[in-house]
């Protein structure tokens, strides 16, 4: 369910591709973070970098179980959601579909609408609050997020991979990891998700498999494609927005 509400953030312009938007949308200094504890639930703002959020759970026992594959210090929540790339806990703990309970977002037209709830089971209908999730900003910008968080003693942090410069994801079914952990230029990898870290352009590439780069971009079925240009006709028909990843 999205409900639009009666406020606007700014009726015009145009917001970038990638998780880039306008600053009304995004605070440079965004507002502190709403815990509740006993919930392990957290209200913050799109604009807040991980780091940041990690930072102010801390004190709270609690932790966003997101860890990059290749540490990004200065991406913001919002970046990282709306490219959705994969992350060394994911085999654990899941990821942003799991995470993401509710949220106000930014529409094409400058209004505001939210979806979902503060709690970590709803029944308020269609989950639109998912759709910033690997959307790259296409459809709508998240502008405030509600979050399932989890006990900091629970989380097992792995040690970051030192790499300099472009990467690829590459994810593929168990019986193919073997071999894809053969390729050059092997980063990480993680056999309970069946995915690896590449320095170079995935070579071996079989059926059922896909691999995306450090933006969360990789190549697009025809029928992907095609949903994906539908939902920005309905989300974004003056196409402001950023446009679907070629």
């Amino acid at each position: 369910m999205l409900e639009t509400l009666g406020a606007k953030l700014k009726p015009g312009g145009a917001w970038q591709a990638f998780g880039t938007v306008d600053e009304a949308c995004w605070d440079s200094s965004p507002p502190q973070p709403v815990v509740s504890k006993d919930d392990f639930i957290v209200t913050v703002s799109a604009g807040m970098r991980l780091d940041d959020l990690q930072a102010h759970l801390e004190p709270f026992g609690l932790a966003l179980p997101f860890v990059p594959i290749v540490p990004s210090p200065g991406r913001r929540l919002g970046e990282w959601i709306g490219q959705n790339v994969p992350h060394q806990l994911e085999g654990t703990f899941r990821s942003w579909r799991d995470w993401v309970l509710g949220g106000t977002m930014l529409l094409s037209d400058g209004s505001v609408a939210r979806s979902g709830a503060r709690v970590t089971k709803s029944v308020a209908g269609f989950d639109a609050h998912q759709l910033p999730i690997g959307t790259h900003g296409t459809l709508v910008v998240p502008v405030e997020l509600h979050l399932r968080v989890v006990a900091a003693s629970r989380v097992a942090w792995p040690a970051p991979v030192q790499h300099s410069g472009p990467f690829w994801i590459q994810r593929v079914l168990r019986t193919d990891f073997e071999a894809a952990c053969q390729q050059s230029g092997l980063l990480w990898s993680d056999p309970e998700t069946a995915t690896c870290a590449l320095s170079q352009r995935p070579g071996f590439c079989p059926e059922h498999s896909w691999w995306m780069d450090e933006r969360g971009v990789g190549p697009l079925s025809p029928l992907q494609r095609e949903t994906w240009l539908r939902a920005k006709a309905q989300f974004d028909p003056d196409g402001r927005l950023a446009g679907v990843p070629e």
